[in-house]
């Protein structure tokens, strides 16, 4: 590319909404655009010694997490051999730039944090969320503006806060180094089980789940993208720990597909994932060609892969289960991990609930002290030098109206954590935990009757 109306082009080929007046700006900054602020770009131009022009960076939209990244093209064979050789050592004198400031954005927000922390000590530790999540603050502050604040660390140091106001929205200090950071709840030295989830309310719930005095140590790495970050320094960490994974079920992939092709291209239709290509009409009148699919990844998780086409617009969009995707990748990667998901009794319905603080909102603290123990009995029995964990040691039996004896077991006993002896669990009919199924987040929406006895494998764990 050599000019900003070839980026342009490109740009409304890959079906990227029409900028605003004023735009695109070469400054090298981030720019968000059009419906939902889900496009972006970052631009900027190198004016070479021969006069030429290049333009580079990047552009996309939003889809969850993923940005959907398309680099710029960057013509090099129209370029001489002098001016290739200045392109690209003009690019590496940008991008030590920006590196470099990156860095002081990033000392900078860490100093505002501290400050923002400092000032927020002795502030009455009163927040909506926390009543609306049903949890008390552990480590927490409440800012001097109202805000609830958690602080973020990383290898001891505070490097920024999450700050959540009264309606639940998420801000971090902007410009911090969020890779890797973190904020424990519990103590993790010594802990033979540290469990890893995303949010604060679903990593509270899960360590109130637990007996009284047993220290079930939990991490909160903030999102499904910071999740391998935070296992990896865990477990070079801590190596002997086993980490269990609190994987947040982000299960809604259908109505996912649908929104974004009603959002994107005015298609109110129902397409069929199918692996065909279909000639659907939109709203508009405008002809687009949808092709979806089911697909599963290296891990076993499944995802809808399509292929969007509407003129020379042409889009290949992922909907993926982040929340499982990141953790059993994570668990993958670290070894001596496993991964739970929740599991609930009702309906869902298309609601959002996919984590284990929805879970005990809606059915109960029980429900999750269940799981959780399950969880964590999976994870001590690997722990033995038995190369199989004996069946009768993980056996479940299916009593229709009765509350999961491992729960009171887990909550109202001084067992530290649940023994080999607690050999039958009476859960709810639709609650009932396949254990081997389970440790592996399979997608069966819940487990049958005849799932009485349950002997988990190795291969329940990673």
């Amino acid at each position: 590319m050599s000019s900003s109306e070839q980026v342009v082009a490109q740009m409304a080929e890959y079906g990227m909404p029409p900028l605003p007046a004023g735009h695109p700006k070469m400054n090298g900054k981030f720019q968000r655009f059009g419906p939902e602020k889900k496009g972006w770009y970052i631009l900027r131009e190198l004016t070479l010694d021969s006069g030429r022009t290049v333009v580079t960076g990047a552009f996309g939209f939003f889809q969850g997490e993923n940005r959907n990244t398309v680099p710029v093209k960057i013509d090099t064979e129209a370029m001489s051999d002098g001016e290739r050789q200045e392109y690209v050592r003009r690019q590496r004198d940008v991008e030590r730039a920006e590196e470099e400031k990156r860095q002081e954005e990033a000392r900078l927000a860490a100093n505002r944090a501290r400050d923002q922390w400092r000032k927020a000590e002795g502030i009455p530790l009163v927040h909506p969320y926390l009543d609306r999540k049903q949890v008390a603050a552990e480590g927490l502050r409440v800012g001097q503006d109202g805000k609830l604040l958690i602080p973020l660390v990383r290898d001891g140091q505070l490097l920024g806060l999450q700050k959540i106001d009264p309606t639940g929205d998420k801000k971090l200090n902007k410009g911090m180094d969020a890779v890797g950071v973190m904020h424990a709840l519990g103590h993790l030295e010594r802990a033979s089980v540290i469990a890893v989830g995303e949010g604060y309310a679903t990593c509270k719930t899960a360590r109130d789940s637990v007996a009284p005095g047993y220290d079930l140590p939990v991490v909160v790495a903030l999102n499904a993208g910071n999740i391998l970050a935070v296992a990896r320094w865990l477990r070079k960490r801590y190596p002997e720990a086993h980490l269990l994974f609190l994987a947040d079920d982000d299960y809604l992939l259908v109505e996912r597909f649908a929104k974004y092709l009603l959002d994107e291209f005015k298609i109110s239709a129902a397409v069929p994932i199918d692996e065909a290509t279909h000639r659907v009409t939109a709203d508009d009148g405008q002809v687009v060609e949808v092709m979806a699919r089911w697909r599963t990844d290296a891990q076993g998780i499944s995802f809808i892969d399509t292929d969007v086409r509407k003129g020379r617009a042409v889009r290949t969009p992922k909907f993926s289960n982040a929340g499982l995707a990141s953790c059993h990748s994570a668990a993958k990667a670290v070894g001596n991990a496993s991964v739970a998901k929740p599991l609930f009794a009702i309906d869902r319905g298309g609601r959002k609930l996919t984590d284990f603080n929805d879970l005990q909102i809606e059915e109960g603290i029980d429900q999750v002290a269940a799981q959780i123990g399950l969880a964590l009995l999976a994870a001590q029995q690997r722990k033995t030098d038995l190369p199989t964990l004996p069946a009768q040691a993980a056996e479940v039996v299916l009593q229709p109206g009765s509350i999961l004896s491992l729960a009171a077991e887990q909550r109202n006993t001084d067992i530290p954590a649940p023994s080999a002896q607690a050999a039958k669990v009476a859960p709810q009919p639709a609650t009932t935990l396949s254990l081997a199924a389970e440790q592996r987040n399979t997608d069966i929406p819940a487990p049958s009757a005849q799932a009485a006895k349950v002997a988990p494998q190795p291969a329940t764990t990673l």
